[in-house]
């Protein structure tokens, strides 16, 4: 009975080391930063490492998201679609695949991921990019009757206030808004105003005032009408 145990115990101690010895090395994938986030028209840079306990040969790798792919080739960086996308060796075991995304808009935020098919089978690994508040450019426009405020390329879209002094006028106002193909949003204010007079438009987004603007209705205030009179008559003789 010993003898059989002995023997037993030999087999098992023999299966496991065959096993061991012929098991697929673990391949490790990760992304860094796992989350990032970007300005506005900012340049971001992703970052996946490869790795495992012995030598491994990549057959394809890549970067998925927002709509599109981007192919990490074996040597010469792949330019596409806005990113650049670049591999190196560290080592016979060691890999890292680089995404640079240049110029970050909303519609560009999302999931990416980053998926590698190789000797040792597929891995993929996943980072979140947002992108944060877009200020974007103002002008405004006026007449004798009306006066608009033009918010462009701001995000998310946000809520033109108005006032006068410290009188919130914003009800008597119609806005309007779209989004345009960048995921950026045109936002426009439009407020019947008198001659003359001096506004405030600011651009409420998040909880918070992204832009203030004062702005001064074109014409002339009913005190100095006279004036404008005058000047009207100088300039048809």
């Amino acid at each position: 009975m010993p003898r059989i145990i002995v023997v037993l115990v030999s087999l098992i101690w023999l299966t496991s080391a065959v096993s061991n010895g012929n098991a697929t090395p673990v391949l490790e994938l990760r992304t860094s930063p796992p989350v990032v986030v970007a300005q506005c028209g900012e340049t971001v840079t992703l970052t996946c490492n490869a790795s495992s306990s012995n030598q491994f040969h990549i057959i394809k790798a890549m970067w998925l998201g927002a709509n599109v792919s981007y192919m990490c080739p074996s040597q010469d960086p792949d330019i596409g679609a806005g990113g650049l996308c670049e591999r190196k060796a560290d080592s016979l075991n060691k890999y890292s695949f680089t995404l640079t995304l240049a110029n970050m808009m909303p519609v560009n935020q999302g999931q990416y991921i980053c998926k590698l098919y190789s000797s040792s089978g597929i891995e993929n690994s996943i980072t979140y990019v947002t992108v944060q508040e877009c200020p974007g450019t103002f002008n405004f426009s006026t007449n004798a009757s009306h006066t608009e405020c033009r918010f462009c390329g701001v995000y998310p879209s946000g809520t033109v206030h108005w006032f006068q002094g410290s009188n919130n006028i914003t009800d008597s106002a119609i806005m309007t808004d779209n989004k345009d193909q960048n995921g950026l949003y045109n936002v426009r204010s439009l407020l019947e105003t008198q001659p003359g007079n001096t506004y405030n438009c600011s651009l409420w987004i998040g909880g918070k005032y992204l832009v203030h603007k004062e702005v001064q209705s074109s014409g002339c205030r009913l005190s100095l009408q006279w004036i404008c009179f005058v000047l009207g008559l100088l300039k048809l003789t």
